[in-house]
């Protein structure tokens, strides 16, 4: 082409040397990019990773779990201590790139003057121990796998003496009156008088009074340095009158007191900074699990309020944070309201009121509880308290009217279910179990029965703190060593191995008169089969759904977000499902063993329906003399099938069907003749009937 290059380009012929200016300028262009990518490049560099101090809360159990040397002390896991306590600190890190925490750096930057106390650092973990009055502040660094280096973060110790209530007082006069009237307030006083165990002994004084701790470096001021200077020994015997014997210096330390909560008090003297509040549960746990008669923080960690969810907390969550956080759910059992919007655990804190005797075991809140369709819950003693978030967030007759994102009772219509009420009930009366009458304490009573004995499986893992109910013994496939607490059953249902325990009524209309928990399973299996996805088990309400589609959606959600499987309430979970059906065109028959008829039947028999004739219902008997293939059906004059109410394996026993008049696509039939026939292995016989509609 004679050296030159041609080239189409908006309509231009373009030489080869026209091509090569233009060249030129684009890789000049594309060089000064490059450069600027590169001076960019520390404006544009990965963040660094965040370090994190945390102040741990150490119990006897814990020193004894984690191999502490002997003579370790406790923590109440505070920034406030008194001098010659050691504070443990463990450190955390994020990396924003998803990268690993590669190592910790701690110092101490600021101690009082004079102070020879140094940070003991192990990796991830230090600890400190005050010598002196006075703040100590410990920075931590993290450096990731990929070398970069953490801002450091900071934690002030404020290290001081044991003064005694009557500082508070000056100020928190208040709190002070409300917390005499506790059982904290005169434990030791009650104690050595001999009012509350006759086992009390001088080993329990230290978690009854101010600031003991007999560790050498512990010279603070606590009760146990003033009985040493005042020469006070632990009595002999338990009798009236220790107490009035005990010099008022040491009294003024003595039982469970403000700084027992809040931290050494000397150096607080007004300034927030230098006081401690906490809601976390080691803080009780430094006296309430010390590994053997006193386990209440160590059950509550196996417990769901140990992991709350922490997603609803935060700024634009106050109607969340009284559920989901123990801070949340302490200001609103105060206030009515939750405005402070942090984090922290459902704890001793959230539940108690440390500074409250007006209900009993400092519970914060006993009030009635009105649920969100406005029915009132009058009932329920101790577990009123549970009920104040156990509950259906819904108005159920106007919600279910329309699609809502996130439909459904919104995860704990407990109470609702215990009372039997807020569900769809399409216009009829649904019955309910005696759970709610025979239950003292409604969810207390069964949530916090007894944990199992010394070396019986699942102690500390069900019953109690725990609120659990069943244990998995840590082995979610194997289902051979399960533990479920139904030693809260025994008083009205005898002694039980399961929960499940086999139920009178074929509820789930499968033929098979199963376990009550299996029964609720097959009802939201069935149902569940009726909801789009059609056909499949799983329901996932979307704003496709029909008004019939989203009534029965909402009792499949309520049923299985109680969580109970019809533990709470049999009948009306049953009910509220079996209604659900119905809507979608959906007849349950259910079997039911004749409790009339106990024993195993001489002989097979079909008996006449009763009454007969009938309009809206009528019963139907049979018996069995050994497990048989099951198959009762009910036939029009021609000898056409209209109804199969039985098809399925049975164990013997004597049984009642009823049927109402419904084919099986659940249209009523209309009056006439009409026979039953059952055929149970070589057995078979057939009966007349007579429907009147």
């Amino acid at each position: 082409m004679n050296g030159i290059f041609w080239q189409f380009r908006s309509g231009e012929l373009l030489t080869i040397q026209e091509e090569e200016k233009k060249m030129n300028k684009y890789i000049g262009t594309i060089a000064v990019l490059v450069l600027m990518v590169f001076a960019l490049a520390p404006l544009t560099k990965a963040e660094l990773p965040t370090a994190e101090i945390k102040i741990e809360a150490v119990s006897d159990r814990d020193i004894e779990a984690h191999g502490l040397p002997e003579g370790s002390q406790t923590s109440s896991g505070m920034a406030v201590v008194g001098v010659g306590r050691t504070v443990y600190l463990t450190g955390g890190g994020s990396d924003p790139d998803e990268g690993a925490i590669a190592s910790y750096s701690w110092a101490l930057t600021a101690k009082p003057a004079g102070s020879a106390t140094a940070i003991a650092p192990v990796a991830d973990a230090a600890t400190v121990l005050p010598d002196l009055v006075g703040q100590y502040t410990v920075t931590l660094t993290v450096t990731d796998d990929q070398s970069e280096t953490s801002v450091a973060a900071e934690q002030v110790i404020t290290a001081g003496t044991w003064k005694g209530d009557a500082n508070c007082a000056l100020c928190h006069s208040g709190n002070k009156d409300e917390w005499a009237e506790t059982a904290h307030a005169t434990m030791l006083e009650r104690s050595i008088d001999g009012l509350t165990s006759s086992h009390y002994s001088g080993s329990c004084v230290s978690c009854h009074t101010v600031g003991y701790d007999e560790s050498p470096t512990a010279v603070n001021g606590g009760f146990d340095d003033k009985a040493t200077e005042l020469g006070w020994a632990f009595p002999d015997t338990l009798v009236d009158g220790n107490w009035d014997a005990m010099p008022e210096e040491l009294k003024a330390l003595s039982n469970i007191q403000c700084e027992s909560c809040h931290g050494a008090g000397s150096e607080h003297m007004g300034d927030a900074s230098k006081i401690a509040t906490s809601f976390d549960a080691g803080m009780c746990g430094e006296c309430h699990d010390s590994g053997t008669h006193h386990v209440f923080p160590y059950e509550w960690e196996q417990s769901k309020h140990a992991t709350a969810t922490t997603y609803p907390s935060g700024e634009g969550r106050e109607s969340c944070v009284r559920c989901h956080t123990g801070i949340g759910f302490a200001e609103y059992a105060t206030d009515g309201v939750a405005t402070n919007v942090e984090y922290a655990p459902i704890t001793c804190a959230g539940c108690h009121d440390p500074h409250s005797a007006e209900n009993d075991h400092q519970l914060r809140k006993l009030d009635d509880v009105t649920l969100y369709n406005g029915e009132v819950v009058t009932e329920g003693g101790y577990g009123k308290l549970c009920m104040n978030c156990h509950i259906s967030r819904r108005d159920v007759e106007e919600y279910v009217v329309e699609y809502h994102s996130h439909y459904g009772p919104h995860y704990s219509p407990q109470t609702d279910m215990l009372m039997g009420t807020n569900a769809v009930e399409y216009g009829r009366e649904v019955g309910s179990t005696m759970h709610k009458v025979a239950t003292e304490d409604a969810c207390v009573t069964c949530h916090m029965a007894g944990t199992p004995g010394t070396d019986e499986p699942g102690q500390f893992m069900v019953g109690e703190h725990t609120f659990s109910m069943f244990w998995d013994a840590g082995t979610p496939d194997d289902d051979t060593d399960d533990v479920e607490n139904v030693g809260s059953c025994a008083s009205c249902h005898g002694d039980l191995d399961s929960f499940d325990k086999r139920s009178s009524v074929d509820f789930d209309g499968d033929g098979s008169i199963e376990g009550v928990q299996t029964e609720v399973h097959g009802l939201l299996e069935r149902l569940a089969l009726l909801l789009p996805p059609l056909g499949e088990p799983d329901v996932s309400v979307t704003e496709e759904y029909t008004p019939a589609e989203l009534r029965a959606s909402y009792n499949y959600l309520f049923v299985e977000e109680d969580g109970s499987a019809g533990i709470h309430n049999t009948k009306y979970a049953v009910g509220i499902l079996q209604l659900a059906l119905r809507d979608l065109g959906d007849i349950v028959t259910s079997v039911e063993v004749d409790a009339s008829a106990p024993g195993i039947p001489e002989s097979y028999a079909l008996g006449q329906n009763y009454p007969n004739p009938f309009n809206a219902e009528t019963a139907i008997s049979y018996s069995l003399t050994k497990d048989e293939a099951v198959v009762l059906e009910v036939r029009n004059t021609l000898g056409q099938r209209v109804r199969t109410l039985v098809q399925a394996n049975q164990q013997p026993g004597a049984y009642v069907v009823r049927w109402d008049g419904r084919d099986d696509q659940g249209l009523s039939l209309g009056s006439g003749i009409y026979f039953y026939r059952l055929e149970a292995g070589t057995f078979s016989s057939t009966k007349r009937m007579t429907l009147l509609q």
